[in-house]
């Protein structure tokens, strides 16, 4: 997805018109280090539902590469012409954030919810459907965060604040150390205090060790992780059956069988000016991940969009490698391919394992 001038101008008078509604004062200086993917995956609840699909977003790596302090939208009218180009073109397209966040609607977030958008340094969304939450981390003040949501008549039960309205667009937010974790309440409650987190699992350690790792440049801007079981035969055989089914001849889909998988993830990385996307697969041994990364790496270069019908990654290089358990292919990416818009559509058929 290329975006031009006219969708960069709308942007800036979106975000202009933002500010209006924002406290002045309200900056948080930019972090030397952003929360890694592992640090959030250690407060996850690992349950069933969770496991499925989990989503990461860090505006605090994004800051720290452009080279900017962004705490409100009087910072972004104070970046040069390049940092605000290069901000509004990786939140517009390569930055993940959820419906949780509000950096689309930073204003109304802040005087609903007390929550500043710009101080969100990484979220993380893990699940489906009803029992899907969110955890939002930085440096948020959590006692205007509090006393926010009792005026807008929520109700408090210890750090557990729940919405008189279950339709509301944080329905509960539970206040837990320098994150909020956001959902249904039921689920808020379940998860707010686990007893088991993903960080915990061998598998998505392996994972998040790579995304989160330095062999790869730039920082880690956005990652999704999928249970291997749940991809392939809810997401690609269910939900993309059709599509796949039309693009898995010319994309070498049977020619090149994958081995099963235990976890599948795409992160997308920038440094400034170069931009990767990094597949990761977890397998119980090295050499299969090894033989796999091989496998990956010839799918990923025939592969055929399943919402285009072209090659998507016509032009990148993609280099294989494995890292113990973990097949590892890293492409250097084209920037007119918008990785959130890729992975929320599925176009993900190089993935199917046989």
């Amino acid at each position: 997805m290329r975006i031009g001038s006219r969708v960069l101008r709308k942007w800036v008078v979106v975000l202009l018109l933002v500010s209006l509604s924002l406290s002045v004062g309200l900056t948080t200086p930019a972090r030397a280090q952003a929360p890694s993917l592992g640090g959030l995956l250690s407060l996850a609840a690992n349950t069933d539902d969770s496991r499925k699909i989990v989503w990461y977003g860090s505006l605090g790596a994004l800051k720290n590469v452009v080279g900017i302090k962004l705490g409100s939208i009087d910072d972004l009218n104070s970046m040069d012409d390049r940092q605000r180009r290069l901000y509004l073109l990786e939140t517009n397209g390569q930055l993940y954030f959820s419906q949780y966040n509000g950096l689309d609607n930073a204003g109304d977030w802040l005087q609903r919810f007390g929550i500043n958008s710009f101080a969100i340094d990484s979220e993380l969304t893990a699940g489906t459907g009803k029992q899907r939450f969110g955890i939002l981390q930085g440096n948020l003040d959590m006692g205007m965060v509090g006393n926010t949501l009792m005026a807008q008549g929520y109700q408090a039960n210890g750090s557990i604040y729940t919405a008189s309205d279950a339709k509301a667009a944080l329905p509960a937010v539970a206040v837990v150390g320098n994150a909020l974790i956001v959902g249904q309440p039921d689920t808020v409650n379940a998860v707010a205090q686990p007893s088991q987190v993903l960080g915990s699992d061998p598998n998505y350690q392996a994972i998040s060790a790579v995304l989160d790792g330095g062999t790869t440049p730039g920082q880690l801007i956005s990652a999704v992780i999928f249970d291997g079981s749940y991809l392939n035969s809810t997401i690609l055989a269910q939900q993309k059956g059709a599509q796949f089914n039309a693009i898995r001849g010319s994309s070498g889909i049977d020619e090149l069988p994958l081995p099963s998988y235990n976890l599948a993830a795409v992160g997308y990385r920038f440094d400034g000016s170069q931009h990767y996307w990094v597949v990761a697969l977890s397998y119980g041994d090295g050499g299969t991940a090894q033989a796999a990364s091989g496998i990956l790496a010839q799918r990923l270069a025939r592969y055929v969009s399943m919402d285009s019908g072209a090659p998507l990654f016509a032009g990148w290089s993609v280099n294989p490698s494995s890292q113990g358990n973990v097949a590892v292919v890293v492409m250097n990416a084209q920037a007119d391919v918008a990785w959130v818009q890729s992975m929320r559509n599925g176009d993900l058929g190089f993935l199917f394992a046989q």
